[in-house]
């Protein structure tokens, strides 16, 4: 797993940055070059790793935006999940998560997987119901209302 790498896409006025590698002590701002850009979108599906000193460095990254500019997190990782709800400045009011990977347990196959939650589909801090191939339910395989946390600051 190397430096932080992205893969830039543009869908109309937004920018959509595909993140991967790691986000550490090397990052800097200006490894991502949001000049001129309005409406901008994280995906964090296949970052590998953030440690302390990549957090310090990404929230200063966040800090150093305008206000006007429309942030958004999406694919988020359990990593990143874990950062949102424990480090302060990670999830600022101005950004908005618009979905995530949740951890879930299929009691069949004692089986562990990831699913993806649009945020909008969440009400409360209970789970979405996800079902296996076979139709039957699997276990929320975390504290629903630590793991939700982040959705009490981030009103989509």
């Amino acid at each position: 797993m190397g430096k932080l790498e992205y893969k830039l896409v543009k869908k109309g006025d937004e920018s959509i940055f595909y993140l991967s590698g790691k986000i550490d002590e090397d990052f800097r701002r200006k490894d991502l070059n949001l000049d001129g850009l309005t409406n901008v979108t994280f995906n964090f599906k296949d970052l590998g790793m953030i440690n302390s000193c990549g957090i310090r460095e990404w929230i200063d990254f966040l800090k150093a935006q305008p206000s006007n500019m429309v942030l958004k997190y999406e694919e988020c990782t359990p990593i990143i999940v874990t950062q949102m709800n424990i480090i302060a400045g990670f999830l600022p009011e101005n950004v908005k998560v618009t979905s995530f990977y949740a951890p879930y347990f299929d009691t069949e196959d004692e089986s562990e997987s990831l699913h993806l939650i649009n945020t909008k589909d969440i009400s409360g801090a209970l789970p979405p119901i996800v079902l296996n191939a076979a139709g039957k339910k699997l276990d929320f395989d975390a504290h629903p209302e630590k793991y939700f946390h982040f959705l009490k600051i981030n009103k989509v």
